[in-house]
């Protein structure tokens, strides 16, 4: 069995004597993995261990079966774009670009090649020449991700990319993550606004305060807290009428009326999913939406870390 694109096994980071990760042991698939957590959770220290940018405190984390601290062959696989702006002011965008290609082996005109098909690639195929301190956040930004990708490499840590961004260009930055994934590279990319990351993947790895809260499948996490109720929203023609056959089904512990829809609330989930269509066919009611508040990515993170500040 080969080894996961990142492994972390009792990995602690301490920056004297505040904590930054704490016992952390998970495995990272390749694809697109969503690095969730409120500012301060402890996602950047994740990443900058994985970039090998700092060493753990205490245990191990490995890329490609290798610790990356201070291994050039790692940094060549990896790409990694961090929260905070890292530029020279005055250099230009492809300069920038330039010189980063050079530092990993790329001769000049392999290396300028490159930059001008990265910075092409998040969408700013005018800017090469154009000074960093004269562009904005936003631009700033794409650099930023460009800098990561041009190598091509197999591992993308991507600390908040979308933040500063307009609508338009976030968008355009998730579906080129997309297209990353889909031509083979790992994607590891943190983010403290839920809906951004539940955009680009369904796998996360939920952190709080330095540790792994939860990890996996949206719907399988949410699976595991059976403690608390789950929703579901049936928009239907009749939902009274629906309502009342739904009373005789075991698990309900909760109805109510919208304008259009019922909620339900139940802790057998899968026997109500499973009664449905029988109900639904049987007595001829219309339905023409189902949802489950309760797996979207925000209310699994409440329900997890308690919606705490950090």
């Amino acid at each position: 069995m080969s080894e996961p694109p990142i492994r972390a096994e009792r990995l602690s980071r301490f920056y004297g004597d505040v904590i930054g990760l704490m016992d952390v042991t998970i495995d990272v698939p390749p694809g697109i993995t969503g690095l969730l957590g409120k500012n301060g959770a402890g996602k950047s220290s994740f990443l900058r261990v994985a970039a090998g940018e700092i060493r753990p405190s205490q245990g191990h984390l490995t890329i490609f079966g290798t610790p990356p601290f201070a291994n050039a062959a790692v940094h060549r696989r990896t790409g990694y774009a961090p929260e905070g702006d890292r530029f020279f002011p005055e250099a230009r965008a492809g300069d920038f670009l330039v010189h980063l290609l050079r530092l990993s082996g790329y001769v000049r005109r392999e290396a300028r090649r490159r930059a001008a098909a990265a910075l092409e690639e998040v969408g700013l195929p005018t800017v090469f020449r154009k000074r960093l301190a004269a562009c904005s956040r936003g631009m700033r930004q794409r650099v930023k991700i460009a800098s990561a990708m041009a190598h091509d490499p197999d591992l993308l840590l991507l600390d908040e990319p979308l933040s500063g961004l307009d609508p338009l260009a976030r968008r355009e930055a998730q579906d080129l993550i997309r297209r990353r994934a889909e031509r083979g590279a790992t994607v590891l990319v943190s983010s403290h606004v839920l809906h951004e990351v539940e955009h680009l993947t369904r796998n996360i790895l939920l952190v709080n305060r330095g540790r792994i809260a939860a990890a996996g499948d949206v719907s399988e996490i949410r699976a595991l807290l059976s403690r608390f109720p789950r929703r579901i929203r049936i928009e239907c023609a009749d939902p009274k009428r629906l309502g009342a056959l739904l009373l005789a089904e075991e698990g309900l512990t909760a109805l109510r009326f919208e304008e259009g829809a019922l909620v339900a609330e139940t802790d057998a989930a899968d026997r109500v999913y499973a009664a449905l269509p029988g109900l639904v066919a049987g007595h001829g009611i219309e339905v023409t939406g189902i949802e489950s508040p309760d797996d979207r990515l925000e209310t699994v993170y409440d329900l997890l870390v308690g919606g705490g500040a950090e």
